[in-house]
């Protein structure tokens, strides 16, 4: 309605500049024997009555653009709608409540983009009149935006992406033993678990045929007895349908999981401060010219300290397991 009545006073103001420009063209021709001076002094006097004209309209133009602007309220329905997570069995989106009435106090959180103390922001202070925007109420917002408006503030207003200051939701992934989780309170090593017992083999499958696999410390946060049953086992399915390269200090997988090519990369490097200085070595069986009784006790010093250590281990072991039996 007010979009409307300020049209058609544009409109008016138009038709009177034109009346005007008409009514000078006459002056002009009429006046043209009276005078320089007479003319000059229409002149000025039509300029200036064309730049009052002209102001009127700009004023009345803004006015309606202004009067265009739609303030759109959230939708708590809408907003879940927008949360969501890739449709699969192994992960699952919980949203709780939903609080989108924003009180004063959180505002720098909030609205951290724009409301603070830096001079691309509003200071907080200039909102201490309101004590909460209501994201799903039209009246609250207008009031709110109307701050920035009085401050000239022209960029982009946003929330700010922490949704935990009005967003109650969580994720929940299915773990090693098939039950659903809450991500955050899962463990790095049962993160590791659950990518590789429930995950893995999908990301492969969505890779192709061509696919090389390159995984980086795979047994980190991992127990020796899920390294063995399950991790060593994966990787030596793997293995036998892609090109599977591994990083890792773990012996379970260098030794157990029967490597193809084992490379050693040692870093020389003197002190933190100095350049990283890394030099690598073949331990391949295969291609190596030392003997494989040789081979077999470097790699045994490598990763298990030495060769002796891994007897004298598996005379403990053996010892204990036969006192046991004699019991």
């Amino acid at each position: 309605m007010y979009i409307l009545k300020y049209r058609r006073l544009e409109i008016k103001y138009k038709i009177q500049l034109e009346k005007q420009i008409s009514l000078y063209e006459i002056i002009r021709r009429y006046n043209s024997k009276l005078g320089k001076k007479i003319e000059e002094i229409l002149i000025k006097k039509q300029e200036n009555l064309n730049l009052i004209e002209n102001i009127k309209i700009f004023l009345t133009e803004y006015f309606i653009i202004k009067n265009k602007c739609i303030l759109r309220v959230i939708n708590k329905d809408d907003l879940k709608e927008s949360l969501f997570l890739e449709k699969n069995n192994l992960s699952k989106l919980i949203i709780g409540n939903i609080n989108l009435k924003i009180p004063y106090t959180n505002f720098k959180d909030i609205f951290s983009n724009n409301i603070g103390s830096s001079n691309n922001k509003v200071n907080i202070s200039k909102f201490r009149a309101i004590d909460k925007v209501d994201l799903t109420n039209y009246e609250s917002i207008a009031k709110f935006l109307q701050i920035f408006i009085a401050e000239n503030y022209n960029l982009p207003i946003l929330l700010n992406l922490n949704y935990s200051n009005y967003i109650d939701c969580q994720i929940e992934l299915k773990n090693s033993l098939n039950e659903f989780e809450n991500i955050e309170t899962m463990s790095a090593g049962e993160l590791s678990k659950t990518y590789i017992s429930n995950m893995l083999e999908q990301q492969i499958n969505n890779g192709g045929s061509n696919l090389i696999i390159l995984f980086d410390q795979p047994d980190n946060s991992l127990e020796k007895k899920f390294i063995l049953e399950e991790l060593v086992d994966k990787i030596d399915k793997l293995r036998n349908k892609f090109q599977v390269f591994i990083t890792t200090h773990e012996p379970l997988l260098v030794v157990n999981a029967d490597s193809n090519n084992i490379i050693k990369a040692e870093n020389d490097k003197i002190a933190v401060s100095s350049n990283n200085h890394i030099t690598y070595e073949n331990l391949s069986f295969v291609e190596n010219t030392n003997s494989k009784e040789k081979m077999v006790d470097t790699i045994a010093s490598l990763v298990d300290g030495s060769y002796d250590a891994v007897k004298d281990r598996n005379k403990i072991y053996g010892g204990m397991l036969n006192e046991n039996n004699s019991k």
